[in-house]
């Protein structure tokens, strides 16, 4: 997809008639607090947890792919839910078929991390963000992706993002709550 292109299809969360399955709010307030722009999510809890639960089957044990590695990569952008977009592995189109997502912008042409972090630096240039500060997962982004990163995003400033994310996840919502309090109960039982 063209950087162009994607202007066309940004802030249409409301057209699709969804919302994202997490606080928004909250994880605009965390990064507010930690100074962040934007923030691009590689670790498969964290991605799994702002896809509202989606985790890939195919790669559930392995990550390799040849001579590189499945890496899924949310972007998110401070406000701006309708910006929002997941960079996925060629083989996830058919869950993006199914419209699995929440995301406006799914983009499932990556093989490798390269791939991938390459068209969210795209997209984060796209959205007008490529100059801004971009939180990390520092201990779950793989170093040619990093170096990708800082390649495509000169003038932005890379940080780590760990700490508001953990805290994004330890404050649980009440459905969330309610999931723990029946697997509490379920083990309790057994």
């Amino acid at each position: 997809m063209k950087e162009d292109d994607m202007t066309t299809i940004l802030d249409d969360v409301a057209a699709r008639g969804r919302a994202a399955p997490f606080d928004t709010g909250l994880l605009d307030g965390l990064m507010d607090d930690a100074g962040l722009d934007v923030v691009v999510l590689t670790s498969k809890h964290n991605v799994q947890y702002l896809l509202g639960g989606y985790q890939f089957f195919f790669f559930h044990y392995m990550d390799a792919i040849g001579v590189s590695r499945y890496l899924p990569a949310v972007v998110y952008q401070k406000g701006r839910p309708g910006n929002a977009a997941y960079f996925a592995n060629a083989l996830e189109i058919y869950e993006k078929q199914l419209d699995k997502f929440w995301l406006p912008t799914v983009d499932t042409s990556s093989w490798g991390s390269r791939d991938a972090i390459t068209a969210a630096a795209r997209h984060i240039r796209a959205i007008g963000a490529g100059k801004g500060r971009i939180g990390v997962e520092m201990s779950f982004l793989a170093a040619d992706a990093h170096a990708v990163l800082m390649e495509e995003l000169p003038a932005a400033t890379i940080v780590d993002a760990h700490l508001p994310l953990e805290r994004l996840r330890a404050r649980k919502s009440e459905a969330e709550l309610e999931l723990l309090r029946q697997a509490s109960e379920r083990v309790v039982d057994a």
